[in-house]
């Protein structure tokens, strides 16, 4: 692996997790899951 492949890594990473919310965030919008609930949910 070169340097510069590897100091992509951060970026891939972080490319790869706001991936991983989008779909999360989708998900939870298609089954009617809002702020609210999110608030309800974080009360303890």
């Amino acid at each position: 692996m070169s340097a510069e492949e590897y100091e992509k890594i951060p970026d891939l990473n972080a490319a790869e997790f706001q991936r991983f919310c989008d779909r999360v965030a989708d998900q939870a919008q298609a089954r009617g899951r809002d702020e609210t609930a999110l608030t309800d949910l974080l009360k303890d």
